[in-house]
């Protein structure tokens, strides 16, 4: 039978580390893109609410 603690312990650890290092990676990314759409999708619907209200001849309070 093959020793049960150094070998095995190790690639538990190793693989424990490199799932939370997938983890943080993928977190970071979903993050970095849902930053991006926020961004776009701000700069758009203000974009589109400042037509608008130059359309309608009224000022909105842009956030």
């Amino acid at each position: 039978t093959l020793p049960h603690m150094p070998g095995t312990y190790l690639l538990l650890v190793i693989l424990e580390n490199l799932q939370k290092a997938t983890l943080c990676l993928i977190y970071h990314v979903i993050i970095a893109a849902l930053t991006t759409i926020g961004r776009t999708t701000h700069l758009i619907s203000g974009n589109a609410l400042m037509t608008l209200t130059q359309l309608n001849g009224m000022n909105w309070k842009l956030g």
